[in-house]
C-alpha cells in the first residue's frame, strides 16, 4: 500500500512537472519514469522492514522533498543533475541507517552500493553539463539509468534477499 501510494505521489508530481515546463527535456522524463519504477519496487521491498523511527521519517520526508524538486527540475539539466545526486545521496544514507537496525547481510549492502552508483551517474553528467554538452548528459544519464534498471529489475534483480 505505501509502495502504491508513493507511486502515485511521484507519478503526480511528474505530471505536473512536465505539465508546468516550457521546455521538459525528453531523456530526462525517461529516466524520471524509470526512476518511479524502480521506486515502487524498493518501496514494496524495505518499506516492510523498516521499523518506524525519526530518523528514517525525516529522510523519507526529506527524499520525498526531493523526488518533487526532481519533477519539477525537467526543463534543466544541471539541476535535475545535482538533484538527482542528492537524493540518491539521500536515500543511500537512509540504507546506512537502516542497516543499523536490520538484518539484512545482502540486500541492504547491496542496495547501498547501487544508490552510490546512481549518485556517480548522476554527478558524472552534471559534469557533462557544466563542460557545455547538456544534451549529451541528459541522453547519457537516461540511458545508463534505463539500462541499469532493466539488468537490476529483470537481468539481476536487486530486490531480493539472496545472491
Amino acid at each position: 500500500m505505501k509502495a502504491i501510494a508513493a507511486v502515485s505521489f511521484f507519478s503526480l508530481a511528474g505530471i505536473v512537472g512536465f505539465l508546468l515546463s516550457d521546455e521538459p527535456s525528453t531523456p530526462l522524463l525517461l529516466y524520471y519514469v524509470a526512476l518511479v519504477i524502480n521506486s515502487y519496487f524498493s518501496v514494496a521491498t524495505f518499506a516492510p522492514m523498516t521499523p518506524t523511527s525519526i530518523p528514517q521519517a525525516l529522510i523519507d520526508t526529506a527524499l520525498t522533498v526531493l523526488y518533487g524538486a526532481l519533477a519539477l527540475s525537467f526543463e534543466s539539466v544541471g539541476n535535475f543533475t545535482l538533484i538527482s545526486a542528492a537524493l540518491f545521496l539521500l536515500a543511500t544514507l537512509k540504507y546506512v541507517h537502516l542497516r543499523t537496525v536490520v538484518s539484512s547481510p545482502y540486500l541492504i549492502p547491496r542496495k547501498i552500493r547501487i544508490d552510490l552508483l546512481g549518485a556517480g551517474l548522476s554527478l558524472a553528467t552534471f559534469v557533462l553539463v557544466r563542460a557545455g554538452y547538456p544534451d549529451l548528459a541528459a541522453w547519457t544519464l537516461a540511458a545508463l539509468f534505463i539500462g541499469a534498471n532493466v539488468y537490476l529489475l529483470f537481468v539481476s534483480p536487486m530486490y531480493r534477499s539472496t545472491p
